[in-house]
């Protein structure tokens, strides 16, 4: 899988707010199932089967958009990422534990963190409150 770094809306069955697309190395075949077939066939959104289905998804695409962060050299970029692809509707990310612990999942120096965090607030590219940080920036 290669994840696209728009997190851009499409209908998958787990996450409409990251896309990744798979990559057939040999020829291949595909089935297309519409969605509500595979809801079904797992026993309905409610039932266990379904709800570990979607738990899995979720954490796959969790560490396929982390995998990505980390690839990218500023700082800056890694917290305008993290927060495009991990925030909820509104773009937020409610961060309950120390900022010493987001540096370390963002793979930076706390220091770095806090400067890079500082800057994209004085440019109005986030808003920070005391346990969120919400993307300001328009979307694409």
């Amino acid at each position: 899988m290669r994840g696209q770094a728009t997190c851009s809306p499409n209908p998958a069955l787990a996450d409409t707010q990251y896309r990744c697309d798979g990559v057939a190395v040999v020829a291949s075949r595909m089935a297309l199932w519409p969605v509500e077939l595979v809801v079904q066939a797992l026993g309905g959104a409610n039932s266990v089967p379904f709800k570990l289905c979607i738990a899995l998804a979720r954490q796959s695409r969790r560490q396929c958009s982390r995998q990505e962060r980390l690839r990218l050299k500023r700082a800056r970029d890694r917290v305008l990422h993290f927060l495009a692809c991990e925030g909820n509707a509104e773009r937020e990310v409610h961060w309950l534990a120390p900022l010493s612990e987001l540096a370390a999942e963002l793979g930076l120096e706390r220091e770095t963190l806090y400067r890079a965090l500082a800057a994209l607030e004085a440019e109005g590219c986030i808003a920070r409150g005391p346990d969120s940080l919400r993307l300001t920036l328009p979307q694409d």
